[in-house]
């Protein structure tokens, strides 16, 4: 989750204020395995160049403040909601516990259904997701341009499988759940320590009315062994213990085990869904990084210096066993070398042939190995860095991938000339 909304953050600065300047991270990003993760790790490190990562922090913590916020107002609107259908004497009216602690909550349950159904049978434009109707009026105009864009950035990866309408979905779910176990837990207290009466007449409804509505909420808690409260001749006979444990029972049945049920579901699919979020990595601004961040074996474009010192390596005998293996630019085949103890890494730049310059000056090592990808042209920054290293130590240049046999004799006319050994196929390493 983290890594595609920090992707998403510096996805949307680079299309409102052009690209960054990410020569610095290049180097570390090209050695990821994969493409997904060249692109995160890139975008990792320049959100923490630009202070993305901070407004990012600065999300989480917002989303946090919102879900506590969401389960303190749902426990007092469930106190709220208990204490409209008790008086002041003690007097519990029935009709009024029965709307306020179960009708109120299928009526919202009704409307959360149509609104569902509503988004997923909606086109991409009327169903980018329920959220946003709520989400947009907090976030514009109320942080920073960098907080602003990283709430819309959390925004946009929700909404790539609907996660969004989920959320939303998982949000109202535990929302009616704690108005309902908090009623649910109020009466039980109340009952369990007090003597209530219970009031079954209302002002305009026939007593007719109110017996169908009884038996109407009484049809499932039968069906679990608690009877309906007695009628006969128009008044309610139960005792004040029968009626206690049946509206205990129908809040049970129809407003806390529902949205239980509901909550634990979509917190699972919500669950699901964050564990397959993935990027997209045909998204403008994402899909354009691909040259930059893999090797495609074309040629480096490299500006003629005004000259280039030639490079004299040691003659030396065709093969020997290196002291150390370095690769050239980029490492195809990195797993067969992560536990060659000799193999130091990849050269891919200033900063790190430098390093390797400085290692070889310890005297330590003195006869390198330079794997280097055959698919790529012999460029003049490739040359520049192999005759450094050839003055310093002896040098053979490891030939991988030599399919193509005009880029094969190109390596070997480059380097013949400064007495550089050239190998093809080596399975010894």
């Amino acid at each position: 989750m983290r890594a595609a909304v920090v992707t998403e953050i510096i996805r949307l600065r680079e299309i409102e204020e052009g690209a960054l300047d990410d020569q610095s991270v290049l180097a570390p990003a090209r050695k990821q395995p994969t493409f997904t993760e060249k692109v995160t790790e890139r975008a990792r490190l320049l959100a923490i160049q630009t202070g993305d990562l901070e407004a990012y922090a600065h999300l989480i913590r917002a989303v946090t403040w919102v879900l506590i916020l969401v389960c303190g107002f749902g426990i007092l609107t469930g106190l709220g909601l208990v204490s409209s259908a008790i008086s002041s004497d003690g007097a519990v009216q029935v009709p009024m516990a029965l709307f306020a602690l179960v009708g109120v909550n299928f009526i919202m349950l009704v409307i959360w259904g149509i609104l569902f159904a509503a988004a997923l049978r909606g086109d991409d434009v009327r169903s980018r997701g329920i959220t946003r109707i709520f989400w947009e009026p907090l976030t514009r105009g109320a942080f920073g341009s960098g907080r602003t864009r990283a709430a819309r950035a959390f925004l946009n990866v929700l909404q790539q499988r609907r996660a969004d309408l989920v959320l939303f979905s998982l949000l109202s779910h535990v929302f009616w759940s704690l108005v309902a176990l908090v009623g649910l837990f109020v009466c039980l207290v109340f009952f369990a320590f007090r003597a209530h009466g219970f009031v079954w007449e209302t002002t305009i409804l026939s007593e007719t009315t109110i017996h169908n509505l009884i038996a109407f909420f009484a049809w499932l808690p039968a069906r679990f062994g608690v009877p309906e409260p007695a009628w006969s001749d128009g008044v309610f006979s139960a005792t004040i213990r029968e009626t206690g444990y049946w509206l205990l029972s129908v809040i049970t049945l129809y407003a806390v085990i529902p949205r239980l049920f509901f909550a634990a579901l979509f917190w699972g699919i919500f669950g699901w869904q964050l564990r397959v979020l993935a990027i997209d990595l045909t998204s403008p601004g994402i899909s354009s990084l691909r040259p930059r961040l893999e090797f495609t074996g074309h040629s480096v474009v490299d500006p003629a210096p005004d000259s280039i010192a030639a490079a004299h390596g040691r003659a030396c005998e065709r093969t020997f066993e290196p002291d150390v293996i370095v690769s050239l630019d980029h490492e195809p085949d990195l797993t067969s070398l992560q536990n060659d103890t000799r193999y130091w890494g990849v050269i891919d730049g200033a900063q790190t042939r430098d390093a390797f310059l400085s290692r070889l000056a310890t005297g330590l090592e003195c006869k390198v190995r330079m794997r280097v990808d055959s698919r790529l042209s012999p460029d003049r920054g490739s040359l520049r860095i192999l005759s450094q290293i050839a003055r310093v130590c002896l040098l053979q240049v490891d030939l991988t991938f030599p399919l193509d046999k005009e880029r094969v004799s190109a390596w070997h006319e480059a380097l013949d000339a400064s007495q550089i050994t050239v190998l093809e196929n080596v399975d010894d390493i």
